[in-house]
């Protein structure tokens, strides 16, 4: 998700400034990922654990900030 706000003409210069704030896994929800694809184990018996997912694969929640100056 990302919010900008630009400021035309700050200043008495022709200088224009523009402020962002990024947002990554804004609602902090887990990607889950290394899903188990054995059918079968070592004894050719079914396992239990087939499609379980056995790690996370995302970051948490993190913000960026950003500036820009335009001239």
């Amino acid at each position: 998700m990302r919010l900008r706000k630009d400021f035309p003409r700050f200043g008495r210069s022709a200088t224009a400034v523009g402020l962002t704030l990024d947002v990554f896994n804004a609602l902090n929800h887990d990607n889950l990922g290394c899903f188990d694809t054995g059918v079968t184990n070592a004894a050719l018996a079914h396992v239990a654990t087939f499609g379980n997912a056995n790690c996370v694969v995302s970051d948490a929640r993190r913000f960026q900030f950003g500036a820009e100056l335009n001239f």
